[in-house]
């Protein structure tokens, strides 16, 4: 007996909400013969009690959107200003039926859906903030670590070198919002709350202490040096071209900090690894 039909059958059994529906509900001769399953492959799928099938497709569905809720929980608690929370994760899952893919391609989708509900819907602009904002986190938080051999275990103010190479750590990204993203996010929502433009960059890096989080600063609060590494890895000794009074030991001291939070690292240059 062929396998792959039954299993095309209960793929989508589980995963979509309208496929289920149509097979109960005087579908499935239809449905039988799109999928081209035999008369055997239906003997053994009767074997299977239909309640048990719904009780594992609801579970998977919960499942999956509980994750959804969690990635995006702060723009799902302002949404809630304008709609129930509930309908609008039942529109992403009846549009999106390929449920159970990679985390990576999972708020890909939702980023998506929930862009166009936006716009479609004619609700509030700063939503669209909130979901950049809770997409971005996620995707910083939840990336593969990169750790560098080479960096400079340790380092201190006696073993920073000018030609040391700093460079933001990965993974990182620099974001343009047009509302205080983060801000929003510490108050929560509140009834009839529009919020002020107030464009604005964060900085979201990848925190190693904690598991799938990421460290957010708003770049107007960084020092000038973080703005220019943003570009790409620049010596020690380039930073201090930024400032006018500042000295070659403060620029360490506040290097050696955001060492310690984080946010940077220090490389031997490539030549002296040769």
């Amino acid at each position: 007996m062929p396998l792959r039909e039954t299993q095309v059958f209960l793929t989508r059994y589980m995963r979509e909400p309208i496929f289920r529906e149509q097979w109960k509900g005087g579908g499935k001769e239809a449905l039988q013969t799109e999928i081209g399953l035999t008369a055997q492959d239906l003997d053994m799928l009767s074997s299977i009690p239909i309640e048990d099938m719904d009780l594992a497709a609801d579970g998977l569905r919960d499942d999956r959107l509980k994750k959804r809720q969690s990635e995006f929980r702060y723009f799902l608690e302002f949404l809630g200003q304008y709609m129930q929370e509930d309908n609008f994760l039942k529109a992403f899952d009846a549009t999106y039926t390929g449920g159970w893919q990679r985390r990576s391609i999972e708020i890909d989708w939702f980023l998506a859906f929930a862009t166009k509900f936006i716009s479609a819907n004619g609700l509030p602009d700063y939503l669209q903030t909130l979901l950049r904002f809770c997409y971005h986190y996620t995707k910083i938080a939840t990336a593969p670590e990169i750790i560098s051999e080479n960096t400079v275990l340790n380092p201190s103010e006696a073993g920073v070198e000018p030609y040391h190479m700093v460079r933001l750590r990965q993974p990182y990204c620099v974001e343009a919002f047009r509302y205080d993203a983060y801000g929003l996010s510490q108050t929560g929502a509140q009834p009839n709350m529009i919020p002020e433009l107030d464009l604005n960059q964060l900085l979201m890096v990848k925190n190693y202490k904690y598991h799938n989080r990421s460290i957010i600063w708003r770049m107007r609060d960084l020092p000038p040096f973080v703005a220019v590494l943003a570009d790409g890895p620049k010596m020690v000794s380039s930073l201090i071209g930024l400032y006018d009074t500042v000295t070659y030991p403060e620029i360490v001291a506040e290097l050696l900090n955001f060492h310690d939070e984080g946010i940077i690292e220090f490389l031997p240059p490539s030549h002296h690894l040769a």
